[in-house]
């Protein structure tokens, strides 16, 4: 993925903590900040590691149902992660486990990606580098 395409889900990721500015118990912001604990970390994550592309079979419904299950349970288990960290350093609120998630998904969505550096083939007979028996 580009800067460009990566950019608005950083940018999402930021949602959660700009909702805890609006007035406690108001709809939009229990909404907003119910949305970004359970996608965001998991999305940033899942976009990033795409394991769903590389699933064989014709089902786009189950590749998106599995993708999604997946990004709600990455999310709690860095949610429960974060909570956790936080409490034992005794500097939970919420403000501050969301702007953890926050910089989590933005590090990660924003993050370049790692490019193949396999030589080809013919490359690795000539150098002597190749698989061994």
């Amino acid at each position: 993925m580009r800067v460009a395409a990566r950019l608005p889900l950083a940018v999402v990721c930021w949602i959660g903590p700009a909702a805890m500015t609006l007035p406690a118990g108001s709809g939009l912001r229990i909404a907003a900040v119910t949305l970004a604990v359970l996608t965001v970390p998991g999305a940033a994550v899942v976009l990033r590691m795409a394991p769903e592309r590389a699933a064989a079979g014709p089902d786009p419904v189950g590749r998106r149902t599995r993708g999604l299950v997946l990004t709600v349970a990455v999310s709690l288990a860095y949610a429960v992660l974060a909570g956790q960290v936080l409490l034992l350093l005794g500097r939970f609120a919420p403000e501050r486990a969301l702007m953890a998630a926050a910089a989590l998904g933005t590090v990660v969505a924003l993050w370049p990606r790692r490019h193949d550096t396999a030589a080809p083939s013919g490359q690795e007979a000539r150098s002597g580098q190749g698989a061994r028996p």
